[in-house]
Formats: C-alpha cells, structure tokens, sequence
C-alpha cells in the first residue's frame, strides 16, 4: 500500500527561458529490518528518467542508509543554493517506508531499526527537514512528491503515532497538494500487477503530456486511479494557486526547446549558453579536473554569469588550478555579488574582514555580510553575529549578535550553533542558561565541531565539579548534575525498550536523606512520623521506615522551608546520575566489591554475601562518590522514585519527566511507586544501575528510603 504527496509552492506561473530544474528522486525497497516494498526502486527509476526529460538535473540514490539520505539531501540543498534562486525549480521525489508520529512525518533509511513506529523519531528523517532546506534556498519553485508505504505491520506504542501521512492543512497562497488518497485511507501498492505504484504510475503516465496544466493532470491521474482500484481509491487536492502550472507547456516538446523559441534576445540566448558553460565546469570540478573547470568557469564568468563568478573567486582563493590569487578572487567574488548572488556577498565579506588582497574594513565587511544575511544566507548571518558580539565595525551589542546567531543555528549552521551556546554560557544577550547552553554545544558537536566540543566539556566540568551546595542547615546536600543524554534501558523486559531520553540540569541530593535531616522536618512538625530506626542508629545513616506519602511530606517541609522546587527524582533522572556518563553495570564499572556499596544476603538459591553478616545500613558516605559526586547510588538503602510503577518503558517520557499518569498511579489499595538502587538487603543485581522495582506507595520498610531532586 503507498500514499503520494504531491506538494508545489509557485510563486511564478509561467516557465521562463533561464529556469534551472534540479531535483532529488530517492527509492527506499530493501530494508534491513522491515518489509521490503517492490515497486519502490523502479518508481523512483521511472521518476528520475522523466524528470531528465523534463529537463530536471537529477541527483538520485536507490536503497539509502540514513547517512547517505543525509548526504543526498545537503548535496541537494547545495545545489539549490548554487543558482540564482529567481530562476530555480527544486523537486523532492521519495518512495518507501514513511510514518507519522505525533503529526510529524519522518522518511524511513534502509537500515532503520525499528520495534515501534515512534522509532521513526529516532530512526527516521523528519520531512520538515527536507522541506526546510528547500524553502530556505528561496528557489521560485519548491514541488515535493512522496510515494510512502501505508500497510506499515509496526505497532503503536500509544495512540499518537499512525501508520501514514499527516494532512498538511496549512496550505500557503501559490501552494498545491494532491494526494494519492484522501487522508487517513489507503492507497495501493499495485504490487504484482506492474512496475510501479498505482498513484506514481499515473503520474507517470500523464506528467509528459503536452499542454495540461497541473490541475488537469491530476483530474486525469485521479481517473486513471479510480478506474484502476474499482472506485476503492480518490485521490485529494487542495489548492492554493492563482494560475496554471506546465510541467510541458503545449507549444514546446522539452525545456531547451521552451527555452531556445522563447529567447527573443541575444542576452538570453547568452544566459543560457552561460548556464551550460558553468554546469560543465561544476561536473570537471567534482571530478577534480580543475584546470577544465577553471576554463568553462572563465567562459560563463564572461558572459556575467553570477555562480561561474562565485566559483572562480573559490579557485583563485584557494588555488584551484591558478596560483592563489586574493586580489582576483576579490575581483570574481565582487562581480557576482553587485548581481545579488549571496555565496559571493558573503565571500566579499569575509575577504575586507580579514584584509585579504584589500585593505582591512570591517564596515565594508558588515555591508556585504548584511545583504547575505538578508537573503537568510546562515555564513553570513553568523560572521554578522561575530561583529556585533565583538564590535567590529559596529557598536557592540551582544543582544543583536544573537538575533543572527539564531537564526543561522536555526539552519543547523554549527558555528553558530557553537556562538549561541557561549551567549548562553556566560550570559552575553541572553540570561545564563547553562541548560540553553549545553543544548546548543550538544547540536555544534555532533557536526564536529571541535570548540563547541572542548567548550561542552568545560560547561559540564564548571557545572558539576565541586559544584554542592545547601539552602539551608537542615537541608540535604545537593550535587548540580550537567545536561545530556543516554539510552535508558536494557534487554530486561521491565527494563524495554531502550529509548534515549534528553536529561535537563538539575541538582540530585549527594547522599540519601539521613535520620538527622528526617527528624528536623519531624521536629518541626511537618513530617508526622518520627520514623523506626530498627535500633542501628540515628544520625547520618539513612531514614528508612518512611513511606512514599511520607516521602512527600519531607518534599513539602522543603519546598515551604526554601521556597525552591525539590522534589523526588524521575526515573530517568536517577538512572542517568546513577550512570554518571558511563554505560557500565555499575558506576565504577561491571563487577561489585564489599569495599564499593553496602550490600546483602538475601538473593535466594543459596545466595550468601561476600561482605559478611550485612545486616543493616551504615551511615551515607561510607563508600566512594561516583563521578557526578553522588554516594550511595548502589545498596545502603533503595530509593523512592516520583514515578508510578510501569511494567515496561513503552511510552515512557523521553524528557527526563517523571511518569505519573492517573491509570498507573492508582491501585485497589495504593498506587504502586517506582524504587531504585537496591538495598543493604538485596544481592548485586539489584544494585544495578538500570534494575527497577516497586512498592506501595503507603508502605514502610526498613530496606527504603530517599534522596532529594531539584529544579535549577
């Protein structure tokens, strides 16, 4: 079963003599780890031989694991970029798997590995990323075709997450979208019975016919599917435009051909020859023949074509070729940039900030970075940044330096991304916001780049080395713990699946909540119960014998006391302090040792204990910290959780947010609450990081007790 989408933003109606049509065409069949779809790779085989006829550059790939889908999609954002954006047509053709997930669309890679289809989150490439690319090239012309498998046999973790397309409603002025059926219905795969899908094969079939306008093509592809599928399948339309659309208008047989009878003028007939001149030296400069490239560059360059321009200002800047040359490649970058073309504003920039072959001028600079950056051009909007952050040129304004920051990391521009996380970290513009930070840095990194990577480490390292502090002489000692994530979870079934979860700072109580601490709160009469210390001591060993409603009376007692949001910790929460940034059984590695936790007899089958007669808890901080400065996170005492009781993570918050929802938290007696840590009482696989278990909510046990979380 397939669903095609078929969405074109016009902004212009008539096709004009110096068009570029460039598309991307992807067909996904043979996956790794789902069904494979039959008529997916010849769909978008069909589909790239048409669109060459069409006149349409193809870049094309069959089969792709998300990294190559990745490369594909900013190879086609570049090309898009290339050209003068008035002049450019982008088309985005994919056939495969595709779901939707919480009214997101995400593109499914070969090599996806999913249980669930909100895997797709993680595995899959969201659609907006693809139809963002397109729009920021500013192209006259954004058209997106999906051929996207319906019938998905994946199972819903919750009943946010369906197996097609989500009905994109909000339709722009000059938009079209036909659909290959109605949302929310299936369309056929057509398998066994042709090449191609049934919607795609129409498409096909009618996208060359000469003379119709979009709208006819697809009253007459909406016959042909309805006569096909026995009146089973209507495709959708919704439109938007104020004229007509020709993919072949009736006069011409192909684009060259549009063009050479619609050129009244020499000048045009030379833009056109200058469009092929510089395609022919991109292809030699892809082949690393760079002195050809060099010379059909020259040709187009002569005849003011702006991109050939751009590109021989690369060459002599970096020596393609020619010997380097800044005084020529000024000459090349200006030329293209007095026709508006930003790759060349922002290169002209560049060259009077740093005073290569002209005289240093960083108000020339921010001139020519201004006009780039208002063609949303992200090198530029992030060096314009870079002047306001340090007032060169201009008066420094910290705030305006992050108003361009954010929008280049906005277009995943990692320096920028890296510029924003330092406002965030020292607060220049923006309120400090370690958080904000980090989150920036994390987004810089996984595109390598190196300072954000050094700076994230420092971040963290500022964040939680040495980093305790109390709000009051009763309170408990806190630890700040960095923002990050981890893949929560193991191959234990309570413990499935495991899903990565995104951890905001926050501060965790460097040991469990202690007798002493208890028994202020009992003294001043917020906690009722003065808690059962079974004759092993008062003081600093941990409270145990308090329940979780108990628990939350000691919460109250703080949250009055400071006026500050403490609270119990979230599962995800403790099982990431737990974890301190390893991937290890324990904190401190796979194996346990008496030297290293309190722990104890009782595993059954014969079980005995290493460490002795380990009969009760021994005071906090009897054994080493791990490496977020946390004791005790292994044995002494298990610990309450905020969270309810879940038998598994299916549908578990990804967010670090405790998950306490009415249905879990309620039981015929009591709610059932999540415990974590294990216990003086308990063998060492409780102790794992990752081993979950339950109790009661209203029960006391002299194995249980809690430390504290909070906001920050």
């Amino acid at each position: 079963m397939h669903t095609t989408i078929l969405l074109l933003c016009i902004v212009t109606l008539n096709t004009q003599a110096s068009e570029t049509r460039i598309a991307l065409v992807i067909g996904n069949g043979n996956y790794s780890d789902m069904s494979t779809l039959s008529n997916a790779t010849n769909d978008a085989q069909d589909m790239k031989a048409a669109l060459k006829k069409l006149g349409f550059e193809v870049i094309s790939g069959i089969n792709l694991n998300k990294k190559n889908m990745n490369a594909k999609i900013r190879e086609f954002d570049l090309k898009l970029r290339s050209g003068n954006s008035k002049d450019t047509i982008g088309l985005f053709y994919y056939a495969g798997h595709g779901l939707e997930v919480d009214g997101k669309n995400y593109l499914v890679p070969t090599d996806a590995q999913m249980d669930y289809q909100e895997d797709a989150q993680t595995e899959g490439i969201q659609l907006n990323r693809v139809l963002n690319r397109m729009n920021y090239s500013n192209s006259r012309m954004k058209i997106v075709i999906l051929d996207a498998c319906r019938n998905n046999p994946l199972p819903k973790q919750n009943r946010s997450a369906n197996t097609g397309w989500s009905a994109l409603n909000n339709v722009a002025n000059g938009m079209f979208i036909a659909y290959g059926t109605a949302p929310g219905r299936l369309a056929s795969d057509n398998s066994g019975n042709g090449r191609n899908g049934l919607f795609t094969k129409h498409i096909l079939r009618n996208i060359n016919t000469r003379g119709k306008t979009i709208g006819q093509i697809f009253n007459a592809t909406r016959a042909g599917v309805l006569r096909d599928s026995q009146g089973k399948q209507t495709t959708w339309q919704n439109s938007a435009i104020t004229g007509d659309f020709y993919f072949v208008p009736q006069q011409y047989q192909s684009i060259r051909n549009t063009v050479q009878n619609t050129i009244q003028n020499a000048s045009h007939y030379s833009l056109i020859i200058a469009k092929e001149y510089n395609e022919k030296g991109r292809n030699a400069y892809n082949s690393k023949n760079y002195i050809d490239a060099y010379n059909w560059f020259f040709k187009a360059a002569e005849k003011n074509y702006a991109n050939a321009q751009y590109n021989l200002g690369l060459m002599y800047q970096y020596a393609y070729s020619v010997t380097k040359n800044y005084t020529e490649a000024v000459r090349w970058y200006r030329k293209a940039a007095e026709q508006n073309f930003a790759n060349a504003q922002y290169k002209l920039g560049y060259m009077y900030q740093y005073g290569h072959s002209v005289t240093k001028n960083y108000t020339e600079a921010i001139r020519w970075y201004r006009k780039a950056a208002e063609q949303n051009y992200a090198s530029a909007q992030s060096e314009l940044g870079y002047m306001y952050h340090n007032g060169y040129g201009v008066t420094k304004n910290h705030t305006e330096a992050v108003r361009w920051y954010r929008k280049a990391a906005g277009q995943n521009y990692a320096r920028a991304q890296y510029l924003l996380g330092f406002m965030y970290e020292f607060g220049q513009g923006v309120t400090r916001n370690y958080s904000e930070a980090s989150k920036w840095y994390n987004k810089a990194v996984k595109q390598n780049n190196k300072n954000a990577k050094k700076q994230l480490i420092s971040l963290n390292q500022k964040i939680r080395v040495g980093k305790t502090f109390k709000d009051c002489g009763d309170c408990p000692t806190m630890v700040y713990i960095p923002a990050g994530t981890f893949q929560m979870g193991s191959k234990y079934s309570d413990e499935k699946p495991l899903h990565k979860v995104i951890i905001s700072s926050f501060a965790m109580g460097q040991s469990e909540v202690t007798f002493k601490q208890w028994d202020a709160c009992y003294h001043a009469r917020a906690c009722k119960r003065k808690a059962k210390d079974k004759g092993w001591g008062r003081g600093l060993r941990p409270v145990i014998n308090v329940s979780w409603n108990d628990a939350q009376e000691y919460v109250k007692w703080l949250q009055k006391k400071t006026g500050k949001n403490y609270r119990l910790p979230s599962e995800s929460e403790w099982e990431y302090s737990a974890l301190a940034g390893g991937n290890t059984r324990y904190s401190w590695g796979n194996t346990i040792s008496c030297h290293q936790a309190r722990y104890g007899i009782s595993l059954g089958l014969g079980y005995r204990s290493p460490c002795g007669k380990n009969k009760s808890t021994v005071p906090v901080k009897s054994y080493a910290s791990n490496p977020f400065g946390l004791f005790d996170m292994h044995g002494n005492v298990s610990e309450w959780m905020q969270d309810c009781w879940h038998e598994n993570y299916i549908g578990a918050p990804t967010n670090g947010k405790d998950w306490s929802d009415r249905d879990s938290c309620t039981g015929p007696t009591h709610p059932w609450r999540s415990v974590r840590g294990g216990s003086w009482n308990n063998g060492p696989m409780s102790l794992y990081a990752k081993d979950r278990s339950w109790m009661g909510g209203s029960v006391r046990d002299k194995t249980v007790g809690f430390r504290m979380a909070l906001d920050i």
